[in-house]
């Protein structure tokens, strides 16, 4: 009971519905992660399942069907170009099939965590769509997110195909000469740390830091975790020409550890430089000043990715371990709300699951190093039993053909 009463203290999450036996076997029903309202969103969906993908869920569980069914519901989403809407509502409106240019890439991720997951090659070929498009717009000269240099490179490694690993590394030279407005421009030193510096202050005020831009739900540009995931999985030795005509050329190497340690900079951490307990944000950010736990997670993965995993070194002290320890506090049974100075959530926006997902995936990522187990396998459980089931409409039709929602799915006891 008290897992259900704070699963429906979370504002505008789901709602709890029978679902008729026959309901799960309808061939155009979806399982996905929504809001009571109807209105889905599949990047949220995608960071769920690419969360879950990290925790290594074991053939048989609801982790594992979780991923399945997200995979098959990221199938369904995407659009023929091989992108996504950024949302919809889908208990009264038909797919719109309308691609949002930032939602190529890490709407696409979901797909490779689904593929390293199952095997299945049907995840693979949805994302190889996503990755063509991203590999054809580099292709002719336009800048990327950072988020579609991570796909691309996780496309990569999953295909094996390393004219993608070769996009990625063009889109990411790309976005690092485009979205540094104080390096890769004439006057600048052009040092790696200036470029860094450049793309950390591209929304706010010299010597502010800017949590909510650099790790941001939304994924563009400038978000930092999507940006140092790129530059960690670029090929080795890779030369960014920042000038354009090449006269200033740049290791993307020197510029990936300049980008960890001004993400390090602003960690507040009892033994680090802005000693206020392991926070990555600050208590009076205005600007999506709320999103602190999708900040947290977020940047934590990517710093634990980053980082060499000495759990005796230095790094490990001053910022892994106190941002874990934070993280683990903004949670009640499993759920990460989305502001913890107020367990307060938003109805119908993308944050509340997102949030989720990046915390969820920050702890699973430190688990490598950490002790957070149970917490890790809480907050899988959570994801698996708050996906939803629709019924959508069949090819053609003019209204839903039924309707279904779940609010909590039935959990696997444990032995």
């Amino acid at each position: 009971m008290k897992r259900v009463m704070v699963i429906l203290a979370v504002a505008g999450l789901m709602v709890a519905g029978a679902v008729p036996a026959e309901a799960e076997t309808d061939a155009y029903g979806q399982h996905a992660w929504h809001y009571a309202s109807g209105n889905v969103y599949p990047e949220s969906n995608s960071e769920m399942v690419y969360a879950l993908s990290l925790t290594n869920p074991a053939p048989g569980s609801d982790a594992y069907t979780a991923v399945q069914r997200g995979g098959d519901f990221l199938v369904w989403a995407q659009n023929d170009d091989g992108g996504f809407d950024w949302k919809w509502n889908i208990l009264s409106d038909p797919k719109p099939g309308s691609s949002s240019a930032n939602q190529f890439g890490v709407t696409s991720k979901g797909l490779i965590g689904a593929y390293n997951v199952t095997g299945d090659t049907k995840y693979l070929n949805a994302a190889k769509k996503a990755a063509d498009a991203l590999k054809a717009v580099i292709d002719g000269g336009t800048t990327p997110y950072f988020q579609d240099c991570w796909l691309l490179s996780e496309y990569a490694d999953a295909s094996g195909d390393a004219t993608y690993q070769a996009a990625a590394d063009d889109g990411l030279a790309l976005a690092i000469k485009t979205y540094s407005t104080f390096g890769a421009r004439p006057g600048s030193d052009n040092a790696p740390a200036t470029i860094v510096h450049g793309m950390f202050q591209r929304y706010q005020p010299v010597d502010e830091p800017p949590p909510a831009w650099t790790v941001n739900r939304y994924c563009n540009g400038f978000d930092s975790a999507g940006a140092l995931f790129a530059l960690d999985m670029a090929s080795p030795g890779l030369m960014v020409d920042v000038a354009g005509d090449g006269s200033v050329m740049v290791s993307a190497d020197a510029i990936a550890a300049a980008f960890e340690a001004e993400m390090q900079s602003w960690v507040d951490s009892d033994a680090g430089p802005h000693p206020n307990g392991g926070k990555w944000y600050k208590a009076a950010d205005t600007s999506y000043g709320t999103d602190l736990v999708l900040n947290q997670g977020a940047t934590l993965a990517a710093l634990v990715r980053s980082m060499d995993g000495d759990k005796t070194g230095g790094d490990y002290v001053n910022y892994l371990a106190p941002m874990a320890a934070e993280l683990a506090a903004a949670q009640t049974d499993g759920y990460f709300w989305w502001n913890p100075a107020t367990h307060g959530e938003t109805a119908d926006t993308d944050a509340g699951f997102q949030a989720h997902a990046y915390a969820l995936m920050g702890i699973a990522e430190y688990n490598d190093l950490g002790s957070y187990p149970q917490l890790e396998e809480d907050a899988a459980a959570w994801a698996a039993e708050n996906q939803g089931y629709i019924a959508v409409p069949e090819p053609g039709a003019l209204g839903l053909v039924g309707l279904g929602l779940v609010g909590l799915a039935r959990r696997k006891r444990r032995s």
